[in-house]
């Protein structure tokens, strides 16, 4: 039997999750038939067509709910893909002695804050009354009381970037913007490609910065 990194080749784990996806299939294919059947006998028939549009309103949730549960896992899969990515590419930088790994590794993350920064349109701001040093210094030290890890941050360009946190995959991240429109007054903007993470982060900060909040 032939063997891979030390160990027996196994099937495929994927195996089940593409026999189950042609019964899906299938089944959703069936139940269109069944529903053009009803649909014609619907025209004329006011039961039949009280029918077909409970199975039509039936079907419409039962998809949008598996559409939303399979973006949700494609999400995860990409964030997992960039994270090892990153992991792989950080060892073979100090490997070869390129630089510290330190200052690598926030070059690494830094190409990585990018499609944060795309978030942002999508994510959530709010202004408080708080210089950006200061505010940038609050938000870390909120960010410390959980178990999430601040695993790049840039006062200069004002962002510090988050993952780990409980509930989520463990590289599911959050980018913390600053921007300041006065002395005493910078917005924070909180953008992930994770919409239910968003909420949660931007309530936590929101939250512990409310005595700052401003008009």
């Amino acid at each position: 039997m032939m063997k891979k990194c030390g160990q027996a080749l196994q099937p495929s784990k994927i195996m089940p999750i593409e026999n189950k996806c042609a019964k899906i299939h299938n089944k959703i294919i069936s139940l269109q038939k069944v529903m053009k059947k009803i649909e014609k006998k619907s025209v004329c028939n006011v039961a039949w067509r009280g029918l077909l549009n409970s199975a039509v309103k039936g079907m419409n949730e039962a998809l949008r709910d598996l559409e939303k549960r399979l973006e949700h896992i494609e999400l995860e899969l990409k964030e997992f893909m960039v994270f090892a990515f990153v992991f792989l590419l950080s060892g073979a930088l100090f490997l070869n002695g390129c630089a510290s790994l330190k200052e690598r590794g926030k070059q690494v993350w830094g190409s990585s804050i990018e499609h944060l920064e795309k978030e942002r349109s999508q994510g959530r701001a709010q202004d408080f009354a708080l210089g950006i040093d200061e505010c940038f210094l609050k938000v870390e030290e909120l960010i410390a009381d959980t178990d999430a890890q601040v695993y790049l941050k840039d006062r200069d360009k004002r962002y510090m970037a988050v993952m780990n946190f409980k509930g989520y995959v463990d590289t599911t991240q959050v980018g913390i913007f600053f921007t300041g429109s006065g002395p005493a007054r910078t917005k924070i903007e909180v953008a992930s490609m994770s919409p239910r993470l968003v909420d949660d982060v931007s309530e936590m900060i929101f939250e512990g910065l409310k005595a700052y909040k401003s008009e």
